[in-house]
């Protein structure tokens, strides 16, 4: 049996364009963005759930807003780096396994097609990314897998040479 795969990305590093380029490139059919809503408005918006619904829209893939993934307030004081990122992991686990209304969701969004787990941090080492895709993958059982991407997966644009002018004898 094949499995499926499913997508994270953090666009910390991207613009609008490259995002695209990768959403496309991986044949995404459904973003799920999984900042909590106070991630949105602190400033780490230039990616708005209103900017990025328009525009996916326009690229015709789906996009479904999924604050209730974010950090919980009570784990979000929780240092993520200096080895603690584990730590963090495990709480955020702890926490959101437990929510049966979550899972429900999972089982509806990840279903069909090819999804994309949206997140801000590029590095999936730092990002609630990694414990929700665990978390989706716990929840739909075997069949799945995770694939990481980041700005490092953008493929070069290839822009041909000109076509050399006609000349025409009169």
């Amino acid at each position: 049996m094949t499995q499926k795969t499913i997508f994270t990305l953090g666009y910390e590093k991207l613009s609008m364009v490259d995002f695209i380029r990768i959403v496309k490139d991986k044949e995404i059919m459904q973003v799920v963005d999984i900042r909590a809503k106070n991630a949105v408005t602190e400033g780490r918006g230039r990616f708005t759930p209103e900017q990025l619904s328009d525009i996916l829209t326009n690229v015709s893939v789906k996009y479904v807003y999924l604050p209730e993934a974010g950090i919980p307030q009570t784990i979000l004081k929780l240092p993520g780096g200096n080895g603690h990122f584990t730590d963090f992991c495990r709480e955020y686990k702890s926490i959101k396994s437990a929510d049966k209304k979550l899972a429900k969701r999972i089982r509806e969004l990840f279903s069909e097609g090819q999804v994309l787990i949206l997140g801000y941090e590029e590095d999936v080492n730092t990002s609630h990314r990694l414990p929700f895709s665990e978390i989706v993958i716990s929840v739909l059982g075997t069949g799945f897998q995770v694939q990481h991407l980041s700005s490092k997966d953008l493929k070069p644009i290839v822009i041909p040479p000109p076509e050399p002018p006609v000349v025409t004898k009169d």
